[in-house]
């Protein structure tokens, strides 16, 4: 046990804590970090933790109306990550390298912003970047 779980580990009945690293499950299931909160509450949800229907659920991610569809996913790997991590496990996308140059620095994030936005903005960041490396060269 971590010093960040040992305090929560102290509280709670014995083998009742769970943890797992959201961001990064989000990330290699979903392909989006940002759902980890997401995947969290569909984790929570299966585990009994919030008082509201499956059906209550899916309908205020509708009406909140922001990445419906990646994050009624991220309920339900959250869902499954709670009910069978093993099975979780093995659909794991591989852990994204870390990139060994800009270029590929560049082009993932490229790629990152066109999904959170639109390639107009992926293609502001490209040309910024592009400016700074001509000044520092």
């Amino acid at each position: 046990t971590g010093m960040l779980e040992s305090l929560p580990s102290r509280r709670v009945r014995a083998g009742a804590l769970r943890s797992l690293d959201a961001q990064a499950m989000a990330g290699r299931l979903i392909g989006d970090a940002q759902a980890a909160n997401v995947l969290l509450l569909g984790f929570a949800w299966q585990s009994g933790l919030v008082p509201v229907s499956r059906e209550a659920l899916d309908q205020a991610v509708a009406l909140n109306g922001v990445a419906v569809a990646g994050n009624r996913l991220a309920l339900a790997w959250g869902r499954l990550l709670a009910a069978d991590p093993a099975f979780v496990e093995a659909h794991l996308a591989p852990a994204v390298e870390p990139a060994q140059d800009l270029d590929a620095v560049v082009a993932r994030r490229a790629e990152y912003l066109t999904a959170y936005q639109d390639e107009a903005y992926a293609a502001r960041y490209r040309a910024r970047v592009a400016a700074v490396r001509e000044r520092a060269a």
